[in-house]
């Protein structure tokens, strides 16, 4: 299925996972050698070593995923409400009854505080 004009369709993130590949002391490596031995950004060894399976230039040796979720500020507001339903009806009032809602506008004065997590670990919940 491997041609060898194949190497001639080959993104510039593929060649670069093939070349860490190829100096690797080791047969496998994993994602975060590849990004230290790359320089790329861990999305993008995630997109050239899935072209790179597509292509059939690389195998999958092992795959394990671990995920860890936190509650943002305003997700702690949410879960600490009787409902999240209420605590939106109780949001758009607030903000309603301060004159913060205008023509369809979000209430920027209760959403001042939302701040997406920049890092995630083990749920305390």
């Amino acid at each position: 299925m491997n041609s060898p004009n194949q190497t001639d369709s080959l993104h510039p993130l593929e060649i670069q996972v093939l070349r860490a590949l190829g100096a690797a002391t080791t047969k496998t490596l994993k994602d975060p050698e590849l990004v230290q031995s790359t320089a790329l950004a861990p999305s993008q060894i995630s997109m050239a070593v899935g072209w790179l399976l597509t292509k059939q230039l690389v195998n999958l040796v092992s795959e394990t995923t671990t995920t860890y979720v936190a509650l943002t500020e305003v997700g702690t507001q949410f879960q600490q409400a009787t409902s999240p339903p209420e605590w939106i009806i109780q949001t758009v009032q607030a903000a309603s009854q301060e004159g913060s809602i205008k023509n369809g506008q979000r209430p920027s004065s209760h959403w001042a505080n939302f701040n997406p997590p920049t890092s995630v670990g083990p749920s305390a919940c």
